[in-house]
C-alpha cells in the first residue's frame, strides 16, 4: 500500500496564512509539520509520495528528492479531484492520502489504516471532515459531489462509498493545525506527548518563542 501526502511548497503568503504568524515563522512551522507527517509515515513502514502544489522547482522539493522521496505535481481541480489523482498515483493497489497539517499524528493510526480490510478507510477529524482517506482499489468518481470544508464532509464521503456498495472503516479521530486556536491546542498537546513526537514542530515553536514570536498561548 502507498501513501501520498498532499502538500504545498513553503511560499510566503500561500501557506498557513490563518495562523497569523510572521512569514518566517509560518514557513518554518509549515516545513516542520511536513517533516513530522513524513516521519509518521516512515515509522508506519511506508515512504510517502508527495503531491505538491506551488511549483516543483522549489528548494524544499529538491530537499525531498535528495532524501529519496518521490515528488509529483498536485492535480488540478477541487479537493476531491486532487485526492483521487493522488490516490491513483500512490498505487497500484491500496493507497492512502493525507495532508501535512497533523504533525502529532501517531504512526499507529496510519498502521491501522494500512491494515484495514475495508474498501474505503477514513480518519475522522473533529471539524466534520477527515485527516485521511484510503481505498483498496481505484473507485473513480467516489468523491464527486462531496462538499469540502463542511461539517458533513466525512458523513457525505462515507455515504457515497456505502451507496456504491463499498465497505467503510473509520480509524481514530485526529486534528489538523490551521488556526490560532488549533495552534494553542497543539501547544497543550505537546506538553503531554513524548518528547520525540512531532519533534520538528516542537523545535520550530520553541525557536519562534526564543525569537520573540507571539504564539497563541496554551490554556
Amino acid at each position: 500500500m502507498g501513501i501520498v501526502i498532499l502538500a504545498k511548497a513553503p511560499v510566503a503568503g500561500r501557506v498557513k496564512t490563518r495562523l497569523e504568524l510572521p512569514a518566517a515563522r509560518t514557513l518554518a512551522l509549515h516545513r516542520a509539520m511536513a517533516e513530522d507527517v513524513r516521519s509518521a509515515c516512515i515509522a508506519a513502514g511506508v515512504r510517502p509520495l508527495w503531491a505538491v502544489a506551488g511549483g516543483l522547482d522549489h528548494p524544499w522539493v529538491d530537499e525531498l528528492r535528495a532524501r529519496g522521496d518521490q515528488v509529483i505535481a498536485q492535480a488540478e481541480g477541487d479537493l476531491g479531484a486532487r485526492i483521487e489523482a493522488g490516490l491513483i498515483a500512490a498505487g497500484p493497489g491500496p493507497s492512502l492520502a493525507l495532508g501535512m497539517d497533523s504533525p502529532t499524528l501517531p504512526p499507529s493510526a496510519l498502521r491501522a489504516a494500512l491494515e484495514t480490510g475495508a474498501d474505503v478507510v477514513l480518519g475522522p477529524a473533529f471539524d466534520g471532515g477527515y485527516w485521511l482517506i484510503g481505498w483498496r482499489e481505484v473507485w473513480l468518481g467516489l468523491l464527486d459531489g462531496v462538499r469540502w470544508s463542511a461539517e458533513t464532509t466525512l458523513a457525505e464521503t462515507a455515504a457515497a462509498a456505502r451507496e456504491a456498495g463499498l465497505s467503510v472503516e473509520l480509524v481514530e479521530f485526529w486534528y489538523d493545525v490551521d488556526t490560532p486556536a488549533d495552534l494553542a491546542f497543539l501547544r497543550n498537546h505537546l506538553r503531554v506527548l513524548p518528547a520525540d513526537r512531532a519533534a520538528a514542530t516542537r523545535a520550530a515553536i520553541e525557536d519562534g518563542i526564543e525569537d520573540g514570536t507571539h504564539f497563541p498561548a496554551p490554556g
